[in-house]
């Protein structure tokens, strides 16, 4: 299983429209990921996406999908350099879940 994590550091007091352009537009359902979510810092100036992909290949079909450039480029408008969004791919190394 690959982990993506995507961080995102939009114009100052545009945290909360690029939360909502990423509901609005269903990003994270489009995506296919097995499973998403959406950070925010503390002081709403940083997002952070995490997604779950079972493997490389899902992972690349997202990166490559024409739903995705289009998305990316209805996005610009939040970010004032290419410097404000960062990418990571990890490998799962050690799970726990189902804890209450």
């Amino acid at each position: 299983m690959k982990i993506s994590v995507l961080t995102l550091r939009p114009v100052p007091g545009m945290a909360g429209e690029l939360l909502a352009f990423y509901r609005h537009h269903a990003i994270l359902e489009a995506s296919g990921a097995l499973d998403s979510h959406i950070l925010t810092s503390e002081d709403s100036q940083t997002l952070v996406v995490t997604a779950a992909w079972p493997d490389i290949a899902a992972y690349t079909a997202w990166q490559q999908s024409p739903r995705r450039a289009e998305l990316a480029a209805g996005m610009a408008r939040f970010f004032s350099s290419p410097d404000a969004v960062h990418s990571q791919l990890f490998d799962v190394a050690h799970t726990v879940s189902g804890r209450p």
